[in-house]
């Protein structure tokens, strides 16, 4: 127990926790500014063609109420989010990449 309790202090003494935090916190602030993008600005455009605000497009069968315009603002709120996500790990991995190769010409000389 006590190399557990060892192993968490130097976790959250190095910073490790304070990195995750705070990007939890940027994470979320993001995709506010996504739903926003989405809610105030893709929806509505997507509604000039059906004519009314494309959150509240449903259909009915059997009495139940599918709202299939809020699940399309939602699938395109995590679509831009995982493009997003998988543009900046892809520019992250080229530039670590870029770092371990100019060490490696470093190190020959």
């Amino acid at each position: 127990m006590k190399k557990f309790f060892k192993e968490f202090k130097e976790f959250a003494i190095e910073g490790n926790m304070l990195s995750l935090a705070v990007g939890v916190l940027i994470g979320a602030s993001f995709q506010g500014l996504i739903t926003s993008l989405t809610d105030n600005i893709i929806s509505p455009l997507l509604g000039i063609f059906v004519n009314q605000n494309f959150d509240y497009l449903y259909i009915e069968i059997a009495g139940a109420t599918l709202t299939y315009g809020a699940f399309v603002t939602s699938l395109i709120n995590f679509l831009i989010m995982a493009l997003l996500i998988f543009t900046i790990i892809r520019a992250a991995n080229r530039l670590l990449k870029r770092k371990s190769d100019d060490e490696g010409k470093d190190n020959e000389n």
